[in-house]
């Protein structure tokens, strides 16, 4: 009875996940990878473009519209691995600025391997797109990983923020 009871459950289980409707909130991103949701409910896509340097970072706001907040930002084409690198990761932080990890190996050029930090403050949903030179500031996160390691590798790939502000980075 209990091996019974348990055929059941699972196929109803597969029954359930089967007819789970799926819904597209967004398309035409050039190779998403980073999705962060913010406290209101904006969903938050950061995409490493074609590597041709032009990567993004989308807002989906709640009602599914889409927005380029940021563009032109590094995108190239990693000979080593084979892969494009651009944005990981967009990281929301309190009073309207914005950290972006951009990935890869600082010898791809100057601003991979780096967190850029950006002023959205009076952003509003349709605005021009900001690009690289509205950075604010920049930590170096793939040079110090360069210099505190010896495997000759770097590649920050995710990072958060602590509610004391201190940053925690993969």
């Amino acid at each position: 009875m209990k091996k019974l009871f348990l055929h059941f459950v699972f196929a109803l289980f597969i029954s359930v996940s089967v007819s789970a409707q799926l819904s597209v909130i967004a398309d035409s991103l050039a190779s998403p990878i980073g999705i962060k949701a913010d406290q209101w409910v904006n969903v938050w896509v950061a995409s490493v473009g074609t590597g041709n340097d032009d990567a993004t970072i989308c807002l989906i706001s709640r009602n599914g519209e889409k927005f380029t907040v940021i563009k032109d930002l590094p995108s190239k084409l990693n000979p080593l691995a084979g892969d494009v690198v651009g944005p990981w990761r967009a990281i929301p932080m309190t009073f309207g600025r914005m950290a972006v990890l951009i990935g890869g190996n600082p010898m791809l050029g100057p601003d991979f391997g780096k967190l850029l930090f950006f002023n959205l403050t009076n952003y509003k949903e349709g605005d021009p797109a900001k690009t690289i030179a509205d950075t604010t500031h920049s930590f170096n996160v793939g040079a110090f990983g360069l210099a505190t390691s010896t495997n000759n590798d770097s590649d920050p790939f995710s990072a958060v923020q602590d509610e004391d502000g201190h940053w925690y980075i993969t």
